[in-house]
């Protein structure tokens, strides 16, 4: 009986996880300004997932890269595509269900390194975090199959602690390689924590099956990039031997944006107060810790954590970080995990700490629902106004506008506007950008070779985002503003295609 009791515990904690991570995300689910990411890639995801849902292709990477492991991410959107057709929520809602699975995971980890409803607690510090407001429901190869796999790892170590058996050390090894190639700053995050178990557990073997497992995915990954071909679209320099003493004196602005990422947006104070105050949360805890070590009261369990947590803000010194901090999402997971075991160290024994604690862990949480709810405005261009149309109503008027001109090949202004226009349109328009160089160059050659072979072609673009190219297509061509700020020109001349706005035709 009681072990049935505890099981129900248990079940009910997850259910609790899971409400929380869905309802939280209902304001932008609901928003009519609900929309995907601003620079084009979830619709590249889309793309891929519409190709692995129709059995044409299965990317082991992002188009374009040889990192960002896909099949996660591009797998659950094909699925949706197969069941509920091409459109927004078959691109973002799985994504969110991949991205509650890993909160469940970390629950259970951290639950196993403290207790369950303290870590019930944690966990909404998490999912309300500004750093994965958005990301949570982001379709970007390789992110949340970082966490989700992480977390899983995170859940083994937990479990199973010094007592790794063979099957636990593989599986730990093979997700370990997945992550690398997922997101590789996650796996500094987990190394610590698996370093720790494989120190006590004192096994060679154990250690060489976990090695032979990351081995045997990375040989995958390396044989899969020339099989899939164009990986060297995007290649980050991650990292950079800049002025050490600009890193030095930005140290704090960056690792506000890791925590932030892009949520301080137009009026949400929010997750601004957030971010900073985990920053003074990591830095008074680290304090403790050392007092705790000079007084020799700390506890081995929150070192390991507080190393991952050093590890990845010491990429934060190296990496290419400008307008890059997606690549430090792992910092918020490990920050809130390391916060969580310390601090449940220190107060467990004192009842006005832990009604201390509990204090701030609700101020918290209440920060991060005003922000979860205020992020419903987040996909808009300009600030609120009464008449603002919705960016699907203005994409969706562009299509059917090319669709009823018999128009099957665009050039685009925008790359951002390639891929959605081909994504919604299911690829009955293809479109193509200035560069012949893509993620995918089939595209570029298709409309380059329709243009020059007689077929009809249009210009599109943003009036907004492309003003200097605007004039040019205004004073050359027709152009027709079909949704505001989207224009088409129908009859674009080779001489404003290729000598005006320099639209590359050649490889």
């Amino acid at each position: 009986m009681k072990s049935q009791s505890c099981d129900n515990k248990i079940w009910l904690g997850i259910l609790g996880v899971v409400a929380v991570c869905l309802l939280s995300r209902l304001p932008q689910l609901t928003s009519p300004y609900f929309h995907a990411d601003y620079n084009g890639d979830e619709f590249v995801l889309g793309l891929m997932a519409k190709h692995m849902a129709q059995g044409q292709e299965f990317p082991f990477y992002f188009w374009g890269q040889s990192y960002g492991f896909c099949w996660l991410e591009a797998g659950m959107v094909a699925l949706a595509i197969k069941f509920f057709g091409i459109g927004l929520f078959s691109l973002k809602v799985p994504m969110l269900l991949l991205w509650t699975l890993g909160c469940v995971f970390f629950y259970g980890a951290c639950g196993l390194w403290t207790n369950r409803i303290y870590s019930f607690w944690i966990t909404c510090l998490l999912i309300f975090s500004p750093a994965w407001m958005g990301w949570s429901m982001r379709a970007r190869g390789g992110y949340l199959s970082a966490f989700l796999l992480s977390s899983v790892v995170l859940f083994l170590l937990a479990r199973h602690g010094s007592k790794l058996n063979k099957r636990v050390c593989w599986t730990i090894g093979i997700l370990s390689g997945f992550i690398f190639f997922s997101q590789p700053i996650f796996l500094l995050g987990v190394l610590p924590l698996l370093g720790q178990a494989q120190l006590k557990q004192k096994s060679i073997r154990n250690i060489f099956i976990c090695m032979a497992g990351f081995v045997g995915v990375f040989i995958l990954g390396k044989v899969m990039a020339p099989l899939q071909g164009n990986t060297e679209y995007w290649q980050p320099a991650w990292f950079r031997a800049d002025d050490f003493s600009v890193f030095v004196s930005t140290f704090k602005d960056r690792v506000f944006h890791a925590l932030n990422q892009d949520s301080g947006f137009g009026k949400n104070w929010a997750p601004a107060v957030i971010s900073n105050a985990w920053c003074v949360v990591a830095l008074v805890g680290f304090v403790m810790y050392i007092w705790g070590l000079l007084i020799k009261k700390a506890r081995t369990l929150s070192t390991p954590f507080l190393i991952s947590v050093v590890l990845i803000l010491g990429c934060t010194f190296f990496i290419n970080c400008e307008d890059q901090y997606r690549y430090l999402l792992s910092l918020s997971v490990f920050l809130i995990l390391w916060f969580a075991v310390q601090s449940f160290e220190w107060v467990h024994k004192s009842v006005f700490l832990k009604a201390l604690l509990g204090l701030g862990i609700g101020v918290f949480i209440v920060l991060g629902i005003l922000t979860a709810w205020n992020y419903r405005y987040t996909y808009r261009v300009k600030p609120i106004v009464s008449n603002e149309v919705p960016e699907m109503q203005k994409i969706s008027k562009v299509i059917e506008f090319l669709k009823a001109s018999g128009v099957k090949y665009v050039f685009s202004l925008d790359d951002d506007l390639s891929w959605k226009l081909m994504f919604f349109s299911r690829e009955e328009i293809i479109s193509r950008w200035m560069s012949m160089r893509s993620r995918q160059p089939v595209y570029a050659r298709a409309v380059t070779q329709a243009f020059f072979s007689g077929q009809k072609v249009a210009l599109v673009g943003h009036m907004l985002d492309e003003i200097l190219a605007y004039v040019i297509v205004a004073s050359e061509g027709k152009p027709e503003v079909v949704a505001d700020p989207y224009f088409v020109d129908l009859f674009p001349s080779p001489k404003l295609i290729v000598e005006k706005l320099r639209f590359q035709v050649v490889q």
